[in-house]
């Protein structure tokens, strides 16, 4: 690499391009960080890097910036410093009152601060942070609420810095320009002239003798040589040379306890905690930059160089930017007519076939010296073997000596573009077969040609455009196996590697059984086994694989978009250090260091309309339903080596969400319906050791009639209404009901005022027959049962019901009357079944008397002969069957079921009782039930009346 980086600057009309996969990187106004003037950078806990411009604050994830301005709450947008504390707040220095930090990108003012102009971070000692004026007058410190107070002046003294762990603090007197030290409660005064200047170290108070420390300088400041430092009580130099008068501090402040300088010898001077840093000294003479050019520099974390220059570029170099080193056409043939047909590097120099039929070679000091010139053969590949190349064209093997390149031997052997040393012999491919000098050792029939072959213990194996083929010497039989397009083939151990032209990279056993099968659709170029690390070129790319229990594990993937020359690839050699891809433009080293790194990347994610840095759900409201994302990858490699997946979730959705993969940096979500919501991302990579998943929890508030409480709030109203609708139809049935029954009361209790006039008519008027027909005696009996049963009815009439029993000797008195009453005989007979409760059964009151009336007075009327009046009380099952069975007249059905008849006919009572069941019915359900049956015929003549009562709906 030395070498390398005399011949950049020695002629600059020869690119090299000194590159690796985080390639160096030059930004400025004319790209994303458009500013004219860059101050300085801060890297803050998050590996983000902060840049203070004349044009507002920048924000860098290595791949995007994100910008600050006033319009984001800035008071200016010409920041000249940025520090950054312990809580990753990031403090801003300007020409402008106030005091300002950004926290969580947002821009935070101090409290109380409107009246200070010009404050700069000072030191932060015990989760407190002091901050300065440009000349020390006053020291300032913020409170615990984001108040910004003064420090107290003792005796006309301030302190200005405390070293926490060396219990150091520096003071200045308030009036005059001297400093002193208080080390281990000991005052030590700084020697006269020689001011405060905290850039210098982190760890020890640094002072200078230079006065114009004390004016305020931003950019470009050049002190005296003349520093001392304080430490163990002791004054120490420190620089010790004397030959430099006059330095320029590289840096803003102390950066990892690195101090950068450049002194009048155009010369960067490193310092780490205070002593000479040889290695990094080097390190930034070795570096394709001006030294003059810089104005600020520092190391970050990740040991990344970052450079300010005086023409406003920022550049960033990576900390391993020599692990890939590519040198083009141009530079090795020092023409722009030649071109690489295949390379090999043997020790410190490139063996190179050019697509001039040129046989030659190169180092870094030397331009390309040709050994040899072939205008009638095609030269097609070059083998190292005990000290001797050996060129093969299409018509002959050339051997050379290694160190003086002369010509040892030739030797004819026609087509041998793919000879190979195998056992420590040149064997080559004529045809079908396989040769070693003139003598053939294998060959197979019915096959064209061989394009590759390999030997795996006692086994060749051949391949050609369409087959793999395995044969030993001995076998007279081969194995074959079809695989189209095969354009190399390479062992590990028992196992064949075959690489096709846009077919993949096949892993077959050795019975030709695919074992593993990778790179589909790569053109597969040439293959390179290195104990279990497995080199494969493509046409425009190299993969790395480990094999891992005889399986294939990426490991890297190198394309131009990591350095690599992007020009067809040719074939690609290694040594115990490095990688060699030859392509068609240049020669591409890779230091194997590199391919053992995993890659490094992280999530940086953005929403416009929320600040996204809190693990906790973030709240919405209703309207911020359409939501804007940026997906960014934090990394210095190339973010196309990254793919970016997306995944929302809703906990009101059953549907099962997938991961969709994210081809853009933006990505926007419309019209989201309120809710907790999930968002996950993932970033994955070939290269990465695992997936990175970061997740945002939000919930987009609803409006009041979209929450659960307004839908429980509509239920219960909707139930109300419905109770309160209920209620009141309910009660105005109830009040309907209530109306109807008092009518069917006031109707019943009238029907029952109907039959008492019109039994004491029928009485009265058997009195009367009674008088004209009996004797006194008879009259007198018959006034005695009257006056009972008139004093019977009576008492009943204010019931509603009354049991069966008193009903039947209610029966039988006015039975007992008519008796008497009726000039004919009247014989009454009443059967009761043993097993009826007579007590325990209530029927409605005086429902039966008037069907025995009117079989008396309507069925006998016209008949002089003896009447026979039967009554059958019974139960069958469930019901009460009470019969009343006479042998007059009959009766007409038509006209009993015909109330107008009834009506017209002076029929009270079957029209009464027919009103009266109607009623009951009307408050029992269908009880009751009254039939009538006319039993003339033939043999018989009469009425029957059958009343039932269903004695199951009550009694």
């Amino acid at each position: 690499m030395k070498y390398f980086f005399l011949v950049f600057f020695a002629s600059l009309n020869f690119m090299i391009y000194g590159q690796k996969y985080e390639t160096i990187r030059y930004f400025n106004q004319n790209g994303d960080l458009n500013s004219e003037i860059i101050y300085n950078i801060e890297e803050d806990l998050n590996n983000y890097f902060w840049m203070s411009t004349d044009n507002g604050i920048f924000k860098y994830n290595g791949n995007s910036f994100k910008k600050f301005t006033v319009k984001n709450g800035l008071p200016s947008n010409d920041i000249f410093k940025i520090k950054i504390d312990s809580r990753n707040r990031i403090w801003l220095t300007g020409y402008y009152f106030g005091l300002y930090y950004i926290y969580k990108d947002k821009v935070v003012k101090v409290k109380n601060s409107e009246k200070y102009n010009t404050l700069e971070y000072l030191y932060e000692n015990k989760d407190t942070i002091f901050f300065k004026n440009p000349y020390f007058v006053n020291i300032k410190y913020i409170t615990k609420n984001n108040k910004l107070e003064s420090l107290p002046l003792n005796l006309n003294r301030v302190r200005i810095m405390t070293y926490n762990d060396n219990g150091l603090e520096v003071y200045r007197y308030a009036k005059k320009l001297n400093f002193f030290v208080i080390y281990k409660n000991r005052r030590i005064n700084v020697p006269k002239g020689y001011v405060f200047y905290p850039n210098l170290s982190s760890t020890v108070p640094t002072f200078v003798k230079d006065y114009s420390l004390m004016k305020y300088h931003s950019l470009n400041r050049i002190i005296s040589n003349d520093i001392i430092f304080l430490k163990d009580g002791k004054w120490n130099k420190f620089l010790k040379t004397k030959e430099v008068k006059k330095i320029k501090i590289l840096s803003r402040d102390f950066e990892n306890n690195y101090t950068y300088m450049y002194d009048s010898k155009n010369k960067i001077i490193v310092l780490k905690d205070n002593v000479y840093n040889y290695k990094l000294t080097k390190l930034y003479s070795s570096l394709p930059i001006d030294n003059d050019k810089i104005y600020f520099t520092f190391i970050d974390k990740s040991k990344n160089i970052w450079v300010i220059t005086n023409d406003n570029q920022l550049i960033f170099v990576p900390n391993n930017y020599d692990q890939i080193s590519s040198y083009n056409s141009e530079f090795i043939f020092k023409n722009k007519f030649s071109s690489i047909k295949y390379g090999i590097k043997y020790k410190d120099k490139f063996f190179l076939i050019t697509n001039n039929n040129e046989f030659g070679f190169f180092d870094l000091n030397n331009k390309f010296s040709v050994i040899d010139i072939f205008k009638n053969e095609a030269l097609y590949k070059i083998i190292v073997n005990n000290e001797k190349l050996i060129l093969c064209t299409n018509k002959s093997h050339y051997y050379y000596d290694i160190n003086s390149y002369s010509l040892i031997k030739k030797f004819k052997s026609p087509a041998n573009k793919n000879s190979k040393i195998i056992d420590n012999e040149l064997i080559y491919s004529k045809g079908a077969s396989l040769n070693i000098n003139d003598s053939v050792i294998l060959s197979i029939k019915n096959s064209i040609r061989f394009k590759d072959f390999v030997k795996i213990n006692d086994k060749f194996y051949c391949s050609n455009e369409d087959f793999i083929i395995s044969k030993s010497i001995y076998d007279k039989f081969h194995t074959k196996r079809e695989i189209k397009y095969v354009n190399v083939i390479e062992k590990y151990n028992d196992l064949l590697l075959v690489g096709t032209n846009s077919n993949g990279l096949f892993l077959l056993n050795s019975k030709l059984e695919t074992v593993q099968k990778v790179n589909n659709n790569k053109n597969i170029i040439d293959i390179k086994v290195e104990k279990n690390i497995i080199y494969v070129l493509t046409t425009n790319s190299l993969h790395v694989y480990e094999i891992v229990k005889n399986k294939l594990a990426l490991l890297k993937v190198k394309s131009s978009k990591d350095g690599i020359l992007d020009s067809r690839n040719k074939n690609i050699n290694i040594d115990s250090k490095f990688i060699y891809i030859y392509s068609q433009y240049g020669i591409t080293k890779i230091k194997k260091i590199n391919i053992k790194t995993k890659s490094k990347a992280e999530i940086d994610f953005e929403c416009l309309e929320f600040p996204t840095y809190t693990d906790k759900t973030i709240k919405l409201n209703r309207k911020t339903n359409t939501l804007n994302f940026l997906f960014n990858v934090n990394t210095f490699e190339n973010e196309k080596n990254f793919k970016k997946f997306i995944r929302l979730e809703n906990d009101n959705s059953f549907i099962k969400h997938k991961w969709e993969e994210l081809s853009n940096k933006s990505f926007t979500y419309k019209d989201l319906k309120p809710g907790h919501y999930k968002l996950t991302l993932k970033l994955t990579s070939e290269n990465l050791y695992k997936d990175q998943i970061k997740e945002i929890n939000f919930y987009i508030e609803p409006y009041f009639w979209e929450t659960t409480l307004f839908s429980f709030i509509v239920i219960a109203l909707i139930i109300l209404i419905i109770v309160v609708l209920y209620l009141y139809f309910k009660n105005k049935a109830n009040k309907r009901y209530y109306l109807q029954n008092k009518i069917n009361y006031l109707e019943l209790k009238a029907l029952k005022s109907q039959m008492n006039p019109h039994f004491m008519f029928n009485t009265l008027n058997g009195l009367q027959s009674v008088i004209f027909t009996k004797n006194d005696k008879e009259i007198n009996n018959y006034f005695v049962k009257f006056s009972r049963l008139l004093r019977i009815t009576l008492e009943v009439l204010n019931k509603e019901k009354v049991t069966l029993k008193d009903e039947i000797n209610y029966l039988q008195s006015y039975l007992e009357l008519e008796q008497i009453r009726k000039i004919n005989n009247l014989v009454c007979t009443i059967n009761i079944d043993d097993n009826l409760d007579l007590e325990g059964i209530e029927i409605p009151v005086m429902l039966l008397q008037p069907l025995l009336e009117n079989a008396i007075e309507h069925g006998y009327s016209n008949l002089n002969k003896t009447s026979n009046l039967i009554i059958n009380v019974k139960k069958i099952i469930n019901t009460l069957i009470i019969e009343i069975e006479d042998d007059g007249i009959g009766v007409d059905l038509d006209k009993i079921n015909n109330k107008e008849y009834l009506i017209k006919n002076n029929s009270f009572a079957c029209n009464n009782i027919k009103d009266r069941i109607k009623v009951l019915n009307y408050f029992s359900k269908n009880k009751y039930k009254i039939e009538w049956f006319n039993l003339n015929n033939e043999n018989k003549t009469g009425t029957k009346v059958i009343f039932s009562i269903n004695l199951t709906n009550g009694k």
